[in-house]
């Protein structure tokens, strides 16, 4: 069940009623409950001007877009570390759980990245003219 806050009272979002609200109400009586914010994962917008980056940067510096992918996932994200065999192993790190925020930390992470490099990247504002004055095929 998801509600939003909104003017410090509960709003249910889809078909959830109060009636629904009071039964889970009843059934936590006296329990602890956890609430917390629902974390959205990155979108995919956000996810299709960092690909049009890693093109930008991968043409200046001669890489393809998938090895600056990966390259940038090692510089700047932290690796996991797990437990196989007794051995530790650090996994390399991965962008498809970040959320929204994590995502575009990453990418302003990126974009100073290849701007110690040289390396102009457009804005997001930017990317989303062009993108919209594209024509339709």
């Amino acid at each position: 069940m998801l509600a939003k806050i909104l003017n410090k009272q509960l709003t249910f979002s889809g078909p959830v009623s109060t009636f629904h609200w009071h039964q889970f109400l009843e059934r936590n009586e006296g329990k602890y409950v956890e609430i917390e914010p629902v974390k959205r994962a990155r979108s995919l917008k956000m996810n299709a001007l960092l690909w049009v980056w890693y093109g930008i940067i991968g043409q200046s510096l001669g890489y393809s877009s998938q090895e600056v992918h990966e390259i940038m996932k090692t510089l700047l994200l932290p690796t996991r570390k797990v437990l196989y065999k007794g051995k530790q192993i650090e996994l390399p790190p991965s962008t498809t759980s970040l959320n929204t925020t994590d995502f575009g930390e990453f990418m302003l992470r990126v974009q100073a990245e290849a701007g110690q490099l040289g390396i102009s990247l457009p804005s997001p504002e930017d990317y989303k003219k062009t993108r919209d004055m594209a024509p339709l095929r």
